[in-house]
Parts: structure tokens; C-alpha cells; sequence
């Protein structure tokens, strides 16, 4: 996910080239343009997006989120440290 938001951001010709009138801004990288970069679920990107804003904010160390085995494991966590962030 990390690598597909830096791809975007770094290649601004692929952004405009999926840009469709569900996309309201295609000059930034948003949430609707990953879903539409990647094929994945909203929701999903969301979580993702979630994931990473903590891990750059410093939230949460990068490997821990890493090291989690599914998905699911990794939405469960983030939870876990909401409440007590």
C-alpha cells in the first residue's frame, strides 16, 4: 500500500490517466484514487491509510504493523492503540 501511494505521488501522468468522474481531485493522492490504482475495497484503503498516518506520525513503529499476520490482525490493532492514544 506504502508503495503504491509513494507511486502515485512520484508518477502524476497515472494519476490523470485514472482519473474518472468519481474522482473529485486527481491532482492528490486520496483514498478513492488508490482504491481505483489498486482494485481494493474502499474500506480496505481506509484501513491502510489509517495504518500508515499512525506509522508516519510515530504512533506506531512501522515493523509492528508489519510483523502482524493478516489484515484483520492489523484493523484489530489499530483499534488497540486508539483507545489509548
Amino acid at each position: 500500500m506504502a508503495a503504491a501511494k509513494r507511486f502515485l505521488e512520484e508518477h502524476p501522468e497515472e494519476i490523470l490517466r485514472l482519473a474518472t468522474a468519481k474522482i473529485k481531485k486527481p491532482g492528490r493522492v486520496n483514498a478513492q484514487l488508490v482504491k481505483e490504482f489498486l482494485g481494493w475495497k474502499h474500506e480496505r484503503v481506509l484501513d491502510c491509510l489509517e495504518r500508515l498516518g499512525m506509522m508516519e506520525r510515530g504512533d506506531v513503529e512501522p515493523e509492528a504493523i508489519r510483523k502482524l499476520p493478516a489484515e484483520r490482525a492489523a484493523r484489530d490493532f489499530v483499534k488497540a492503540v486508539k483507545v489509548r492514544v
